[in-house]
């Protein structure tokens, strides 16, 4: 499978992710204003039970997958033994998951009325199994997976437009989500065998993998927990209007965070190739250039969402959504610990094999998520469960900077610091000055972002303070 420079890999798996940003932009809107308040608030409750079955099915496979793999992809043989063991793993835990999925539905009668909704969205319990998406990871062949989504993206869209027509097509809107990516991730297989043919292996050395994965998967679980009890927890005790509120601004910041992890994600195999090959000038370089991309990305990012947020939310989701406004501003205000967090964790910790430090940190913050989520949903609804997933991402970061320290120092550089703040300051400025001049919402946002982009971009120029990725 042939590999891409970084910097190309970089910028596929930063221009995959924003095309998964313009993808739900365009279907969105629509699907809010069809299904309604409710009717989001369904297919979100259901997904967020159908999400902890996908990670019993995915373990800790796909971080342990890239770190290792990524370290020996250069040995042939080496190699197809790992890929062999790894995918049949991943088998025997997809098998595991369906049968806890299956018990649950019938235990607990009050997911009895979402029971065709989480059976559908089950499908991508056993498609993210085939879509072998590790692997790509491994080879760094972002260029492939990002033609890929693009395929997938304008298929479900036109299947959305075509069948999706009033609030009681909600099933058929699942149908759609769930299919138009299972005819990617059958093809992943197909495609990947070409170059690492895969086989189905229940060998002892299934079992040398586990002991990491294992930790790694109670890791994914308190992950999961923090990002996902907000919704469950919601949709029990507050009801789908609720839901449907809070995913709205979910959505929006989870837009935001995808674009600048993309970033680092798609350097992780390169980090994990330098690390273990005792590389550590070019690990800590690189470690050093990730961060400051990912600062200089995520700053106008927060700074535009709290200044824009009710006409995002207008535009994105229409009127009924208003309500999603506050729940986004404060959610905005915890992007910058998320994505730090997320570098801290995947970028220093886990390639330096620090998954028992990682599940300290994740566990104490799920602990702290639930217990504020139950303390504070019941009289705040969304604008608690905002709040309860700040305060949870703030400890992430304290935890992941202190456990970290001794492994990697950030490199202090005056120019890059003036370039975001002044940045942002004008983004402020033009985005209020427009307000005035400006009356149609459509057009403020546009003049707003294009405005905004020019003026931060300038301060970086300015400044020389763009980090190259190499």
């Amino acid at each position: 499978m042939k590999r891409h420079s970084l910097q190309v890999s970089a910028l596929f798996n930063v221009l995959r992710t924003i095309l998964n940003v313009i993808f739900p932009l365009i279907t969105f809107p629509y699907i809010t204003r069809v299904l309604s308040p409710d009717g989001v608030g369904k297919l979100d409750f259901s997904r967020s039970i159908v999400n902890y079955f996908v990670l019993i099915s995915a373990l800790g496979i796909t971080q342990y997958a890239v770190r290792e793999g990524s370290a020996i992809r250069d040995n042939t043989t080496k190699f197809k033994v790992f890929v062999d063991e790894i995918f049949s793993l991943n088998i025997i835990t997809t098998l595991i998951s369906y049968a806890l999925l299956f018990i649950t539905l019938l235990i607990v009668t009050s997911l009895h009325q979402y029971s065709m909704l989480i059976l559908i969205f089950s499908l991508q319990i056993f498609l993210n199994t085939i879509s072998v998406e590790w692997l790509y990871n491994i080879y760094e062949n972002f260029v492939y997976i990002t033609i890929r989504s693009f395929i997938v993206q304008v298929i479900s869209i036109i299947c959305m437009f075509l069948f999706v027509k009033t609030s009681s097509d909600y099933i058929t809107y699942a149908w759609i989500t769930t299919l138009s990516m299972g005819g990617a991730y059958i093809f992943n297989l197909f495609h990947a065998m070409k170059y690492v043919p895969i086989r189905i292996t229940f060998t002892k050395g299934i079992l040398r993998h586990l002991k990491s994965i294992m930790v790694l998967f109670f890791n994914n679980v308190a992950t999961t927990i923090y990002l996902n009890s907000d919704v469950t927890i919601i949709g029990f005790i507050a009801g789908d209007y609720y839901v449907g509120i809070y995913s709205t601004a979910v959505k929006i910041y989870t837009i935001v965070k995808q674009v600048t992890n993309a970033l680092l994600m798609s350097m992780l195999p390169r980090l994990s190739n330098y690390f273990n090959n005792d590389n550590s000038k070019d690990y800590q370089n690189l470690l050093n250039n990730i961060f400051w991309a990912m600062l200089m990305v995520i700053s106008p990012s927060i700074t535009g969402l709290i200044v824009l947020r009710k006409y995002i939310v207008e535009i994105i989701a229409g009127s009924e959504f208003a309500r999603s406004s506050v729940s986004l501003s404060i959610l905005a205000i915890g992007l910058l610990a998320s994505v730090m967090s997320a570098f801290v964790i995947h970028g220093v910790l886990l390639v330096q094999r620090q998954e028992n430090t990682i599940l300290k940190i994740t566990m104490v913050s799920a602990i702290v998520n639930i217990v504020l989520n139950i303390i504070t949903v019941p009289f705040l609804k969304e604008i608690g469960a905002a709040i309860s997933t700040v305060i949870s991402e703030v400890i992430v970061l304290t935890m992941g900077l202190y456990s970290s320290r001794h492994r990697f120092k950030v490199k202090v550089f005056l120019n890059r610091i003036f370039a975001i703040l002044l940045g942002c300051f004008m983004i402020v400025i033009c985005c209020y000055l427009l307000k005035i001049f400006i009356v149609g919402k459509y057009l403020y946002i546009i003049t707003s972002i294009v405005g905004s982009v020019i003026l931060y971009g300038l301060s970086l120029l300015v400044f020389k303070a763009v980090p190259k990725l190499r």
